[in-house]
């Protein structure tokens, strides 16, 4: 589990779901990123825009997610 005070979140990295879990800090869950095929195996904030986050699994693919939205930017 990762967490990141700056913007008071944990992140799970889920990978038999294959998802990201945002968890507050005080323990509530608050949104599943879904949308790997293979297990998740990084997280980074974006350097610039801390609302952005961006995954990468072991299906080869890099993921943008909007915390604001919670959406999919990048595919």
């Amino acid at each position: 589990m990762i967490c990141l005070q700056l913007i008071q979140t944990c992140y799970n990295f889920s990978d038999w779901l294959f998802s990201v879990k945002m968890w507050s800090l005080r323990g509530g869950l608050v949104h599943t990123f879904r949308g790997h095929s293979r297990a998740v195996t990084s997280i980074v904030v974006h350097p610039i825009k801390p609302s952005i986050i961006v995954t990468a699994s072991l299906d080869g693919s890099v993921k943008m997610w909007s915390l604001n939205t919670m959406e999919i930017l990048y595919r």
